[in-house]
């Protein structure tokens, strides 16, 4: 009478034991993300590639783990249910009751050793759980393969892949967790706002306008303007011809005072000058940056609607505002 009660205890134990490995691994494989999963696997880390095949399939995996779980949970506690009874009625001579009594008390260990702990066990810890489950189910999925592929003809919904990607919004939204939760410093998370403005923002939002753009005239020898140059500061000149919408070039003040010194005074601005770069004044400012990354011209002329002179901007004008040296345009 006692082994076959130690037999039914040790039972009921590995029961419980075998739902929690199962709730454990569903909910660690499922909270640990791809981005996890490639870190993992480019750090080499033991158990990443079984892990990184079982998310390809995560459809799959799962059955396999509901497969193996439901064999603990039901067909378990069925016959577990019907040793218990031989067990207490036959074996020791107790009231039926007390069958009663062992299937409440097994029920409820099952809900919260077998379900309700490991799983919040796996989630806190889906990373390393992940990595040593993974090899195991894997292995484990192609042994119940022949089980999982019938089930999978049955309800093809198991072997859809998932279509969700990462957009905007959510990364607004975890960044602004991450702010919250101290992960992420203050700066951090408004520069990671401000990438996603950029689409949003136009050069004529962040140009110097025309009013305040430093200009010179073409046909002005170096030496005239020498005074001029070294009275104010502004990196950037643009350089017009007879017409104020006639821009015939850009010159920075380094280049000028350079060309000082090497005693060219007697040439033209015009002559000392760069070529323009135009752009419209509706370009985006992501565009902006990837066209300052591609061309080494430092400044670029903005022209409106009818190719007139609108203002200037630089690549310095993007990052200051992005990095938040510059407040964000009224408009926005």
């Amino acid at each position: 009478m006692v082994n076959a009660l130690g037999g039914l205890l040790l039972i009921a134990v590995g029961l419980v034991l075998g739902s929690a490995v199962c709730s454990g691994s569903e909910a660690a494989i499922m909270t640990t993300t791809p981005l996890q999963v490639q870190d993992l696997c480019r750090r080499g880390v033991p158990g990443a590639t079984s892990l990184k095949r079982l998310r390809l399939q995560l459809g799959r995996t799962l059955t396999t783990v509901v497969v193996i779980n439901n064999m603990f949970n039901i067909f378990g506690s069925l016959m577990l249910g019907s040793f218990a009874g031989w067990v207490i009625v036959e074996q020791l001579a107790w009231p039926s009751q007390w069958v009663a009594i062992f299937s409440t008390l097994f029920t409820l260990l099952v809900i919260l050793v077998g379900e309700i702990l490991p799983k919040a066990l796996g989630a806190r810890f889906n990373v390393q759980v992940s990595l040593v489950v993974a090899p195991i189910l894997l292995h484990l999925t192609r042994l119940l393969l022949p089980l999982v592929f019938i089930l999978e003809r049955l309800a093809p919904v198991l072997t859809a892949q998932s279509t969700h990607v990462t957009d905007e919004a959510e990364i607004r939204l975890l960044t602004r967790l991450g702010h919250q939760q101290g992960r992420i410093e203050a700066d951090e998370a408004a520069m990671i706002g401000k990438v996603f403005q950029l689409n949003d923002l136009r050069a004529s939002e962040l140009m110097m306008p025309r009013v305040a753009v430093p200009t010179l005239a073409a046909s002005e020898r170096l030496t005239n303007v020498e005074a001029v140059l070294l009275e104010r500061d502004d990196p950037w000149w643009v350089i017009l011809g007879e017409a104020v919408d006639h821009v015939l070039g850009v010159a920075s003040r380094e280049a000028l005072l350079a060309a000082l010194v090497q005693g060219l005074g007697g040439r033209s601005l015009a002559e000392l000058s760069e070529p323009v770069v135009f752009v419209p004044e509706m370009i985006r400012a992501d565009q902006l940056l990837m066209d300052f990354r591609q061309h080494s011209n430092r400044v670029r002329v903005v022209v409106d609607e009818f190719g007139g002179f609108a203002g200037v901007i630089d690549a310095d004008a993007v990052l200051a505002w992005l990095a938040g040296w510059r407040p964000l345009p009224q408009s926005q």
